[in-house]
């Protein structure tokens, strides 16, 4: 059959249109093609990962209370539970790390925790932890009374290595056998009596010259490591001789500078010391350093912790102006120095004082600090929230606070005079009410020594 040309031409058209169609069709189909191996080597390539949350649980014991220290990883979203022997205690949303402080417990006893991660009413991980309570101290001890030198000398500082090696430091006037009255700066009881000492302070750097001056702490590591300060001064006991002196000021024209009032330490490469103007000082072993410390208050006390298991160490530092007016709590957690309180607007700014006269500490997450007739506990919940209770009210003038834990803690001051802790309850030893005051003082194990005026007073446990 022939066809004309216009047939022809119509025919080729069709044909074209058809051949345009499929080539189109042809090519969405290998593009949707590419598309989904495209998409499927994506997933391949950038699998989802299920979660895999981490979460570990600490616990420290208290005599009636515990610190759970709780931290996670990849738990967004989730539900953490916390129970104590099968029970509930608490239910939060996961966050990466929070202390929980968990009361109402009985002294002596063990107890079981867990902790649950759960997600949509389902556990995906948990973990437990056992402790045992501390149990309660006696309040009981027996005392002796000891006068150094005349009344009016003045004792700073006291330290214990043991019962039969303790020293104090101060200003103190005594007279000899002819009734000439000479100066001393440090006392030491053998086991058996107190003898006066006389510590040689530099009169000036670079100078062989030596003078008595009076001592306003001391640190003990051992017996034949000794470190004493007048403020600006440290001086080094090595066994057989006072020496090592260091001046810790180079600028007499240095407004800025202060002197230490009290040392902590864990070891002589690791030394602290808190003084006037905000003033803190750090020994290596070979360098002192002075450290910003964020203010320039009056620090009063210096108080730390070191676990050497996990190298952890945090420090606190307190004080208050000497028109009383300001007072700061610091704390080094870490590399640096910070303002933990100011007194102003910060949690412990609502005490009914800010005069922070002293902090101590014997553990990582709890500090205690005295507030002018106050004394407080500080339990952190985190790196910026804490737990504040009172445990010691209307008192008038307490100064300092020493303890060997929780179960066994001493407070002296105006008015105070002597009180203990036992983990329970206080008692006031009421025998010292007579006293003028008391203002330094020292704690190991079953023994406790504080001092002022020329007067120390020693406890030992009796049962």
């Amino acid at each position: 059959m022939c066809l004309s040309s216009a047939e022809k031409r119509k025919q080729m058209t069709s044909f074209n249109r058809r051949f345009t169609y499929f080539r189109f069709l042809r090519i969405i189909l290998i593009c949707a093609g590419g598309i989904l191996l495209g998409l499927s080597c994506e997933k391949q390539s950038t699998p989802v990962q299920p979660l895999n949350p981490q979460l570990t649980l600490n616990v420290e014991a208290g005599v009636i209370e515990a610190w759970l220290t709780v931290t996670t990883g990849e738990a967004e979203g989730m539900e953490l539970l916390l129970t104590r022997d099968g029970a509930e205690r608490l239910r939060f949303s996961a966050v990466a790390e929070t202390t929980v402080v968990d009361t109402g417990l009985l002294p002596a006893r063990g107890y079981s925790y867990t902790a649950l991660l759960q997600q949509a009413g389902q556990t995906v991980k948990q973990t437990s932890a056992s402790l045992a309570t501390m149990d309660t101290t006696s309040h009981n001890f027996s005392w002796t009374i000891d006068t150094v030198g005349i009344f009016g000398s003045l004792l700073f500082d006291v330290a214990i290595i043991n019962e039969n090696d303790i020293w104090a430091v101060g200003d103190i006037q005594h007279f000899d056998s002819t009734g000439q009255l000479i100066s001393y700066n440090a006392v030491h009881w053998d086991g058996q009596q107190w003898e006066l000492k006389q510590i040689p302070v530099k009169a000036f750097p670079n100078s062989n010259s030596t003078i008595i001056a009076a001592l306003q702490s001391i640190i003990v590591f051992d017996t034949n490591d000794i470190f004493v300060t007048t403020g600006g001064q440290v001086i080094r006991y090595d066994g057989n001789n006072w020496g090592q002196w260091i001046f810790l000021w180079t600028d007499l024209h240095d407004t800025t500078f202060g002197g230490i009032n009290k040392f902590w330490g864990t070891n002589n490469t690791d030394l602290w010391g808190a003084g006037d103007k905000g003033n803190i000082f750090h020994f290596d072993g070979n360098n002192w350093q002075r450290i910003e410390s964020g203010t320039d208050i009056l620090l009063r006390d210096i108080s730390g912790f070191y676990d050497p298991a996990t190298g952890e160490e945090k420090i606190y530092a307190s004080g208050f102006s000497s028109d009383f007016q300001e007072g700061v709590v610091l704390r080094k957690s870490g590399g640096q120095w910070e303002v933990l309180d100011n007194g102003v607007d910060g949690q412990l700014s609502s005490l009914y004082y800010n005069n922070f006269a002293s902090v101590w500490t014997y553990q990582s997450n709890v500090f205690y600090v005295t507030a002018f007739n106050r004394v407080y506990k500080v339990a952190a919940l985190n790196d910026r929230q804490y737990d504040v209770s009172l445990m010691l009210e209307n008192e008038n003038g307490i100064y300092r606070i020493r303890g060997s834990a929780c179960n066994n803690i001493f407070v002296v001051g105006d008015r105070v005079k002597l009180k203990h802790f036992n983990g329970i309850n206080w008692r006031h030893f009421s025998e010292f009410d007579a006293l003028i005051s008391m203002d330094c003082l020292d704690v190991k194990d079953d023994i406790i020594v504080a001092a002022d005026l020329g007067i120390i007073i020693t406890g030992r446990r009796s049962n």
